[in-house]
């Protein structure tokens, strides 16, 4: 829902808003990268991106970032296990066994 009541998107100058908090703040904005990245990474199945992900954001060293970058890292075989089966259950299916 926005906040303009219209539906259809932020308020008027919202996204000017956050382009300035970015600017403002070097933290913020490599956050707010990380974070779109790890979304791109889960979205488009990009799997195998998800080691350099977690690398970079344990080298900027954000604290909530990079603790949840170094517990994603140590269970790595659970998003490995998970952007495997999308994979498959995205694949065409046989009819026969």
């Amino acid at each position: 829902m926005s906040r303009n009541g219209t539906g259809g998107g932020p308020a008027p100058g919202l996204h000017q808003h956050l382009k300035t908090a970015l600017a403002r703040c070097p933290e913020l904005e490599a956050a707010h990268q990380h974070i779109r990245d790890f979304g791109e990474i889960l979205t488009c199945h990009l799997g195998a991106l998800l080691l350099d992900w977690i690398d970079t954001v344990v080298r900027d060293d954000l604290p909530a970032l990079t603790g949840y970058a170094r517990s994603t890292n140590n269970s790595f075989d659970a998003p490995a296990v998970e952007f495997h089966v999308s994979e498959r259950i995205d694949a065409p299916r046989s009819t026969h066994l």
